[in-house]
C-alpha cells in the first residue's frame, strides 16, 4: 500500500523526458472550467511547481507541474526514494515526507530541520503530523519562490478542494476541483448553500448526460448546473474567512513542537 504513493512520483520522473512538461494530478481531481489552461501556472523560471493545500498548511503532494529539466527529473527520483527514509511513526506517506524532503533540498544546512525531524519521528496522529509540517513551514517562511521550485499560495493554484465552498464555483476563478470521488457523490439539492455539508460530499457541476463522443479540445460548450455557480465575491469571502482561521491554527500547531524536543 505504501509503495504506490512514492512509485507514482518515480513514474513521472521516468516519463518526464518525453514531454515538455507534466501535470501530475490525483485521480479525484477534475476540470470544471475547460476554458482555463495549465500554461497559466507554468513559468520558465521554475522547474517544479506545487501549491498549498487550502484547509491546512501542507504543500500538496497530490498535484504538481514539472518541466523537462535535469533538476526536475532528479528532484522526483530522489523524492520517490524518500520512501526508504520514512520514520516508524504517523508519517503521512508522501505528503508528510515531501515537507522534510523539500526543506532539505532548499536549505540543506538549516539548523532547525533536525528539530522538525524529531517531531516527525515521534508523530503519533494528525495533530503531531501537522505540527511537524508547521515546523517545516516556519523554515520556508511566507515566500513562494525558491530558486527552481515554486510553492503557490493557497487559493492561487490550479485546483482547490470541492468542499470548501460546498461544490459552488465560478468560471472567473476556478479551473480544477479536487475531491470528486464516485462513492461520495450526492444529488444536488435545490439550494445547496456555500457552507459545506461534509468534507467528502460533492455535487455534479454539469447537467444532463455526458456524451464522450463530443469530448475534444475544441468543445468547451459544457452544460452547467446554475445552482452551483455563484459570484466570485461570495467564494472569496468564504475562502478568506477560512484562511484566517487556518493561520491561527498553524500558529497553535507550531507551538506544540516544544513537547517533542
Amino acid at each position: 500500500m505504501l509503495k504506490k504513493f512514492f512509485r507514482r512520483h518515480c513514474v513521472v520522473a521516468k516519463i518526464l523526458p518525453n514531454f515538455e512538461a507534466v501535470l501530475f494530478i490525483d485521480a479525484d481531481i477534475g476540470v470544471v472550467n475547460p476554458k482555463r489552461r495549465i500554461e497559466e501556472y507554468m513559468d520558465s523560471n521554475f522547474d517544479v511547481v506545487f501549491y498549498d493545500r487550502f484547509y491546512n498548511w501542507e504543500i500538496t503532494a497530490g498535484s504538481y507541474i514539472v518541466r523537462n529539466t535535469s533538476f526536475a527529473v532528479k528532484f522526483l527520483e530522489n523524492f520517490a526514494k524518500f520512501e526508504t527514509r520514512l520514520p516508524e511513526s504517523f508519517h503521512g506517506t508522501d505528503n508528510g515526507g515531501l515537507h522534510l524532503y523539500v526543506a532539505e533540498v532548499l536549505y540543506p544546512s538549516h539548523p532547525r530541520i533536525k528539530k522538525c525531524e524529531q517531531v516527525y519521528q515521534r508523530s503519533a496522529n494528525y495533530d503531531d503530523l501537522f505540527s511537524f509540517e508547521a515546523c517545516i513551514r516556519s523554515i520556508l517562511g511566507p515566500k513562494t519562490d525558491f530558486d527552481r521550485i515554486r510553492i503557490m499560495h493557497k487559493g492561487t493554484g490550479w485546483s482547490r478542494d470541492n468542499w470548501l465552498t460546498n461544490s459552488l464555483w465560478n468560471a472567473e476563478r476556478d479551473f480544477m476541483i479536487h475531491g470528486w470521488k464516485t462513492n461520495q457523490y450526492l444529488r444536488t439539492p435545490m439550494d445547496p448553500g456555500i457552507i459545506e455539508s461534509s468534507r467528502g460530499a460533492w455535487y455534479n457541476p454539469l447537467v444532463g448526460p455526458i456524451m464522450l463522443e463530443k469530448c475534444s479540445p475544441s468543445n468547451s460548450s459544457w452544460d452547467y448546473d446554475p445552482r452551483l455557480i455563484t459570484p466570485t465575491s461570495r467564494i472569496k469571502k468564504k475562502l478568506d474567512d477560512f484562511e484566517r482561521e487556518i493561520d491561527k491554527s498553524q500558529i497553535l500547531s507550531l507551538a506544540r513542537i516544544s513537547k517533542f524536543l
